[in-house]
């Protein structure tokens, strides 16, 4: 029991990897997701901006939504 309590408390280097690239995938979705809205809604209306905007922001990160 001791291992398993030992294994559950430590963090592996991939793990840690994983965690920083899916920070930095979030960053970028956002930033993407938000140029798109800016970019669609001088050229159209609200509602077919955000309509893109969840598009995308769906497609390039799906987690990104919570």
């Amino acid at each position: 029991m001791g291992l398993v309590e030992q294994a559950q408390g430590s963090r592996s280097r991939y793990q840690a990897l994983a965690d920083k690239t899916a920070y930095w995938l979030t960053i970028v979705a956002i930033t993407v997701d938000s140029i798109t809205f800016f970019v669609w809604l001088g050229l159209s209306d609200l509602v077919f901006a955000v309509n893109r905007t969840i598009t995308v922001l769906v497609i390039t990160c799906p987690h990104a939504l919570g």
